[in-house]
């Protein structure tokens, strides 16, 4: 859908928001049981067409009194964009100067299921019977054909239920810093689909979490939002124009502070990989004096020296990568090898 929000400096944003969501019930992927592979439950079904909101603002003879119930998760979305939005200025929507706040897991409740989809009711006759089987074969060979195409696509992935607890998305890397706007695509998920979320004050900045509003309202209409995201920005001609020319007359510092930034991520990597390196060649080194100990060997610390020299060569000679690049370093030891056997003689 679209809305329109306005900045806290008075920006008028005009985005694409896109929700999707299901109704509140896990799929039944045991082909023994009764069900179907995209869930059901009555309860949930009920209580999202039950509970359908008025819009008090229209008559009510208008097709648009009531709200339908597949429309209430993107007004939702459009709310809490809108609140979100009023706490950023435009700059701060495309400025990298934010850390996402922590996520908070939802609270698994054991529900027992009283659905007829898990208790099917009796059929009170013939035809009603045969309805039944009918409709259990056709989701059974619905269910055996899911799985075929599942496993031609994904031969190495195994069907496992769904966790409502954890959210499958890709993460921003933690002290990465993030625009408003991935802020605000962050907070309007998190109150979509978690009990409890991060809460902005007027400036954007982080308060203590408390309970989501929009949440516990879904959950009480039966419905479950898989995903929820906010792109498309649109602005006024005129702050087109003004962004455009911005750029333009930037776009130089821009470039290097990002140059800078990459050189500085570099070093950190560099950083990272030569300490992994290290740690690698010293739990080998280790692993292997470890054996020659329990082989007798390597008892003073001649031998010990010895162990940890020829251990040495060994990895520079069978790592490909090491020994076209460690040739100083190979006579080195070679000639400390040598020396220690004379010693020996």
């Amino acid at each position: 859908m679209q809305t329109t929000a306005l900045t806290r400096d008075g920006i008028e944003v005009v985005p694409n928001i896109t929700v999707v969501f299901k109704i509140d019930a896990d799929p039944v992927l045991d082909r023994n049981l009764p069900g179907s592979r995209f869930g059901f439950d009555a309860n949930a079904v009920f209580r999202a067409v039950t509970g359908e909101p008025i819009n008090t603002n229209t008559p009510k003879e208008s097709f648009r009194y009531r709200i339908p119930w597949n429309q209430l998760p993107a007004l939702l979305a459009a709310d809490a964009w809108r609140d979100l939005l009023s706490k950023f200025t435009l700059n701060d929507l495309f400025e990298q100067k934010y850390l996402l706040p922590p996520s908070f897991s939802n609270e698994i409740s054991d529900v027992v299921d009283n659905s007829p989809l898990h208790n099917p009711v009796i059929p009170q006759s013939r035809l009603a019977d045969n309805i039944t089987e009918t409709i259990k074969e056709l989701n059974r060979v619905i269910s055996r054909l899911s799985d075929w195409i599942d496993t031609s696509c994904n031969p190495e992935q195994k069907n496992e239920p769904e966790d409502k607890s954890i959210e499958i998305k890709k993460e921003t890397p933690k002290g990465k810093k993030v625009t408003g706007l991935q802020v605000i695509n962050f907070l309007v998920r998190e109150r979509l689909q978690k009990q409890k979320g991060a809460v902005l004050d007027q400036y954007g900045n982080y308060q203590t979490g408390k309970e989501s509003s929009e949440y516990n309202f879904l959950q009480g209409r039966g419905i479950r939002i898989i995903s929820v995201s906010v792109s498309n920005l649109r602005f006024p001609a005129e702050v087109d124009a003004k962004l455009i020319n911005q750029w333009a007359a930037t776009w130089l510092l821009r470039a290097r502070a990002e140059h800078e930034r990459l050189d500085q991520e570099e070093g950190y990597n560099r950083i990272q990989n030569e300490e992994n390196a290290l740690r690698d060649y010293v739990v080998q080194l280790s692993n292997d004096l470890l054996l020659q100990l329990s082989r007798g060997k390597a008892g003073d610390l001649r031998e010990t020296l010895r162990a940890l020299m020829m251990e040495s060569r060994a990895i520079l000679v069978n790592e490909n990568q090491l020994h076209r690049r460690s040739s100083t370093e190979r006579e080195a030891l070679e000639d400390n090898i040598q020396w220690l056997e004379k010693q020996d003689q």
